[in-house]
């Protein structure tokens, strides 16, 4: 299996570059919105600009989005989980895609979650929301007909709230239980693909501050043990990000391991960046937690979206016993007893 970029993927991952350098403080400065109003005044604003360069809807065939597969897929969600974009607002924007008219434009917002008691990020401050019933159904309704309570949320980038109530009754059924299921199942990859940006960025943030950064006249980054920290979660964050480009490629070519070649990209995925975004805040310091830098939202990011990971994909004990070889299906390998 070739894991190599063709030069199409990585002018992709340069264009994607560009825009999410722009538009992530973009994002990032919605917490600092002082209503409703302006909070989705400036999540439509950032949205926009994603989607005028194909980023919303990247599997969506044309004229609704890019056309592309899996893999660029991943490439793009990598790359804007390193600028901090937040996962929600383009996983169901993709997810949803021409069902609910506006969205992969960038002129209407939306969110969702696949598990209602658990929250859904950005809840109340989208145009849309997409709530799955108990039959595993999705429907699509306006975020302003339902009453949201706030809950306490890792992230600051990232508010959540909980739907008071039930579903409304004339909510847009946009999904069946079926499609749901696959839904989950890209859901987790995209998931997986921006852990693996977030842990990226913090050891590019890290690697780069230790340059810098002087003690004892020399920079911090000539000190072993700094060295041996940043080598330790680059070597993670780099297996994960292999990790995660053969589950995409599986998926791709509908190979049968692509389930369990997901979830184990999501495993080491979460690990690796949460441990990348610890290994920053200790490699910066009395800095590391601070407004002014970014280790601390790279360690919340990580947090919400492994967090979010578990609801999507199997959990790492179902994966024990089963071989993870990329031919053939994966069975269970347990003893018999």
């Amino acid at each position: 299996m070739n894991l190599e970029l063709d030069e199409d993927q990585r002018d992709l991952i340069a264009v994607t570059t560009e825009v999410c350098s722009a538009v992530g403080a973009h994002f990032r400065s919605v917490s600092s919105g002082k209503d409703r109003d302006e909070v989705i005044r400036k999540i439509n604003e950032g949205l926009k600009a994603l989607a005028e360069v194909g980023i919303l809807g990247i599997r969506h065939p044309e004229p609704h989005g890019s056309g592309l597969g899996p893999v660029e897929a991943v490439l793009v969600a990598k790359t804007c989980g390193a600028a901090l974009i937040p996962m929600p607002l383009l996983l169901w924007a993709d997810l949803v895609g021409p069902n609910v008219p506006g969205v992969l434009e960038g002129a209407v917002s939306i969110t969702g979650s696949f598990e209602r008691t658990r929250g859904y990020s950005f809840g109340g401050h989208t145009d849309v929301v997409v709530a799955v019933d108990d039959t595993g159904a999705a429907y699509a309704f306006e975020s302003s007909a339902v009453a949201w309570n706030p809950i306490p949320q890792v992230d600051p980038a990232t508010p959540r709230a909980r739907l008071v109530g039930d579903i409304p009754s004339d909510s847009q059924a946009i999904a069946s239980p079926d499609t749901v299921r696959e839904w989950r199942g890209y859901a987790a990859l995209i998931a997986a693909a921006h852990l693996v940006g977030v842990g990226g960025a913090a050891v590019a943030t890290s690697t780069a501050y230790t340059r810098e950064r002087h003690q004892f006249g020399v920079a911090i980054g000539s000190f072993q043990a700094i060295k041996h920290l940043l080598a330790d979660a680059y070597t993670a964050v780099e297996l994960a990000y292999s990790q995660l480009l053969i589950a995409a490629l599986c998926r791709s070519e509908g190979n049968e391991s692509g389930t369990d070649q997901t979830a184990a990209a999501g495993i080491v995925s979460a690990r690796a960046a949460i441990a990348a975004a610890e290994t920053a805040i200790q490699v910066h310091g009395g800095m590391g937690f601070t407004a002014e830098a970014l280790p601390h939202l790279y360690y919340k990011r990580s947090l919400l979206l492994a967090a979010e990971l578990q609801t999507v994909s199997v959990r790492p004990r179902e994966l024990l016993h089963r071989s993870l070889a990329v031919h053939g299906p994966s069975p269970d390998t347990r003893p018999a007893s």
